[in-house]
């Protein structure tokens, strides 16, 4: 392969044909024999890395095509970056027939939906959310409101901002079962069991700072520093972090805190514990 044209795929993964007319002949003459593939319209790279995210990501930047990055790629990309992203949904003016690696809608995005990240368009975090939920459910909130890159308000602005899409009806009831902020699937049990039982009076993830190191209650009632922690079985998955546990629950006792701790298991049971709990701290 020609020095000039592997150095710019080291460099830039892939090569934009339309950018480098001078190349036009070589790179179809490699992609004839099998070395170059395009993985978007004029873009090329090499065969054996085409399937990558990274160039298919980089195809993307690279093209002139008023492309917007959405769904999985997007969050993968800003802000969940371990997320499964097999194909890249991309959003573009008119229909587009899909092609390897790739998924095009013809959609318009309102441009305050929309950032740029390392020289792409990408759906912001808060449409991102939106768009996943069909897919992903009420995890995808969780997710989000748990990396602080999504705030409740913010999710609820961009609905407002894209009506009459498909689907909107179940966003607008996971929004809703979201107005507690859970950071997960257990804590969104939680706060229902919680509803349900009319036990009010608690914050979520409420936050206390204790010999300079801060702890994240998933349930508090500061007033009577009673909290609640619900543990899934992966959170004490290791030892480090069963003894990350236990020294956080003896600070938060030490500082007048008593801590219940609930698991999948447990969490039926969780209405009586708080009632009990909180008789006692009032006495107390």
């Amino acid at each position: 392969m020609r020095d000039d044209i592997r150095h710019r795929l080291e460099t830039d993964d892939v090569i934009n044909a339309t950018l480098h007319p001078e190349l036009d002949r070589a790179l179809n003459s490699y992609r004839f024999r099998g070395d170059l593939t395009t993985v978007l319209p004029q873009i090329y790279a090499t065969r054996a890395r085409a399937q990558d995210f990274d160039v298919r990501f980089a195809a993307v930047r690279a093209s002139t095509r008023p492309y917007i990055l959405t769904g999985r790629a997007a969050a993968k990309t800003v802000w969940w970056p371990e997320l499964m992203c097999d194909e890249i949904d991309l959003a573009h003016p008119s229909m587009l027939f899909d092609r390897a690696g790739f998924r095009f809608h013809e959609r318009y995005i309102t441009p305050s939906l929309v950032s740029v990240v390392d020289g792409v368009p990408v759906t912001r975090p808060e449409l991102t959310v939106l768009d996943l939920i069909p897919e992903l459910g009420p995890d995808v909130v969780d997710e989000a409101l748990r990396r602080r890159v999504v705030t409740l308000p913010r999710l609820h602005a961009a609905l407002a901002l894209t009506p009459r899409r498909r689907g909107n009806r179940l966003r607008r009831e996971v929004l809703r079962d979201s107005r507690d902020a859970p950071w997960s699937a257990l804590e969104r049990r939680a706060h229902r069991i919680l509803r349900e039982a009319k036990i009010g009076g608690w914050t979520t993830n409420y936050e206390v700072t204790i010999g300079g190191l801060t702890y994240y209650l998933d349930l508090a009632w500061p007033a009577r520093k009673l909290a609640v922690e619900i543990d899934g079985f992966e959170f004490h998955g290791d030892r480090d972090a069963f003894h990350r546990d236990r020294l956080r629950d003896a600070a938060l006792t030490t500082a007048g805190w008593h801590v219940l701790h609930f698991s999948a298991e447990s969490l039926l049971s969780l209405p009586d514990a708080v009632r009990t709990a909180l008789r006692g701290r009032r006495a107390a």
